[in-house]
């Protein structure tokens, strides 16, 4: 069974071939922009990243590059939850014409916002931040179903219940976006992305950014990567315009360029305002502490639509994004008027996802890059090496059982082998709400998604998925030996005879039966 459930896996995949480095040279260095480039297109070989792209931002001077055969600093990548810092700047613009107020409550544009708890309505200022009160989990699960429209997602937070009351405490959460999406959509009078594209693009110059999967993808958008035991598998990226404002921006290193130079400026772009400074100040400016790490390497605060920390011992503003098969950072040091965005078509949970990012943010910030154990095949080989040994232990011992070999199987009635089977369904049940609640407990704070859990870490999926089969697999294999058995007893014991006097001496024995014949 093993066996034929690794060979339908490999069947089932279809792996990238491995592509050689093919870094742009821009036409003017600096010595910064030099070893940052380095830093980065190091780690990128180190973590056998198949395709990414970067800019780095210091002062008017953007350098981009691809790296991956065939990409360029204008390939589309999806950014994941790097939109949500586009989202935010939209709200904002509605807030600098005085059609939006940051603490009024959503209602007052959505009229029909509920949550399933007794608490408060959010502001926006609340949603922007983080600290509406919506659970982390049901953003997450809420991303299951690519078909539901943006409208439809925030009708749907009518069925979840806040985990805290708004303004208490910082809980990342998908929602907290697309319900300020659909606030710009309703004030604005337009369809979201249409109102991103006049109003935030075309301003900043965006020309190779897109609000739709499908157009980015005619467009040439990467395909993302998703490591399976150490190969690359090509995963296509889904269409989801209803996740728009959190999760489904796609752009380029170069389009990024320009969005990194505007965060570092006053708001404006080639002489273009975007935004006004003080609203740009406030959107960088630390509203809330996080937990480390949060929303983006080095970060322990979160503004509106942007995280915040230090890099360095500098003021850091930065944002990640992950969706399958893509993983981007995007890193502002407005005190060095620089800045880095690391674009990537790998997405492990068993990688260090932002490696190149952070060793070129160590350059950036004066440090030196990290320069730790832990690459791509050390960490592979051992995982592969578990799993193998684990797959090879089951497997002799699932030949054991289904022989009747094993200890136990041949005296184990119908009866002892089926209440085994009860047994092994309850253990895997209890195993597996384990997993999934205290195992999503340490390592992200919720539970995990099964579903996310294959996408995004399969090696771990199918381990998990094999331990918690077996106990039920072997109950199967012994109650099918003893069905065929029926009750049959087990082997006879060996008959051993009487016990015999001991022999006597000839004289004694003849002397015996005289005395007996004579009687």
């Amino acid at each position: 069974m093993i066996a034929r459930t690794l060979a339908v896996g490999a069947v089932a995949l279809t792996l990238a071939s491995p592509v050689a480095p093919a870094v742009a040279a821009p036409a003017v260095h600096r010595p910064l922009t030099e070893a940052v480039t380095a830093a980065v297109t190091d780690r990128l070989a180190a973590g056998k990243v198949p395709a990414a792209a970067y800019a780095v931002v210091e002062g008017d001077q953007v350098v981009t590059g691809g790296y991956g055969a065939g990409v360029t600093a204008d390939t589309p990548f999806v950014l994941g939850s790097i939109s949500k810092s586009f989202t935010a700047l939209a709200v904002l613009q509605l807030v600098d014409r005085g059609a939006v107020r940051l603490d009024a409550p959503v209602t007052e544009h959505l009229p029909w916002f509920r949550t399933a708890g007794a608490g408060g309505v959010p502001t926006v200022r609340q949603l922007l931040d983080q600290t509406s009160g919506l659970p982390t989990s049901a953003g997450v699960a809420d991303l299951q179903d690519t078909g539901r429209s943006l409208e439809e997602r925030v009708r749907g937070i009518a069925m979840v219940r806040p985990s805290s009351a708004p303004g208490e405490r910082f809980q990342y959460c998908n929602l907290n976006f697309a319900t300020l999406g659909l606030l710009v959509q309703e004030v604005s009078g337009r369809p979201f992305g249409d109102y991103l594209e006049a109003e935030v693009l075309r301003p900043l110059g965006m020309s190779h950014t897109y609000t739709s999967v499908d157009a980015a993808r005619e467009a040439g958008l990467v395909r993302g990567t998703v490591p399976w035991f150490g190969l690359a598998v090509r995963r296509e990226a889904a269409s989801f315009p209803g996740a728009l404002p959190d999760g489904y921006l796609v752009s380029t290193a170069e389009d990024m360029g320009h969005y990194l130079r505007m965060q570092l400026g006053d708001g404006t772009l080639r002489g273009k305002r975007v935004i006004s400074a003080d609203l740009l100040a406030l959107m960088q400016r630390t509203a809330t502490s996080t937990p480390a790490g949060a929303a983006a390497p080095h970060t322990d605060g979160y503004g509106l639509g942007l995280a915040t920390g230090t890099a360095g011992g500098t003021p850091l503003v930065a944002h990640e994004g992950d969706v399958t098969g893509f993983h981007n950072d995007f890193g502002l040091l407005p005190e060095r008027d620089t800045g880095l965005v690391v674009l990537t078509a790998q997405n492990s949970f068993l990688l260090d996802n932002a490696a190149a990012y952070t060793a070129g943010l160590a350059v950036l910030s004066g440090e030196e890059p990290a320069t730790g154990a832990g690459g791509f095949w050390s960490r592979y080989l051992i995982v592969d090496g578990v799993a193998a040994l684990v797959a090879l232990l089951m497997l002799l011992r699932a030949v054991r059982l289904a022989r009747g070999r094993a200890r136990g199987c041949r005296r184990n009635s119908a009866r002892r082998a089926l209440l085994g089977i009860v047994g092994a369904v309850v253990v895997a049940a209890a195993a597996t709400v384990g997993l999934v609640y205290g195992g999503g407990a340490l390592v992200q704070g919720y539970p995990l998604d099964p579903r996310l859990l294959l996408t995004s870490a399969p090696e771990v999926a199918v381990v998990a998925g094999l331990l918690l089969a077996y106990p039920l697999v072997g109950s199967l294999l012994r109650t099918i030996g003893a069905l065929r058995r029926g009750r049959q007893p087990g082997p006879a014991a060996p008959q051993t005879s009487a016990p015999q006097p001991a022999r006597r001496s000839a004289p004694y024995a003849v002397t015996t039966s005289a005395l007996i014949r004579s009687s």
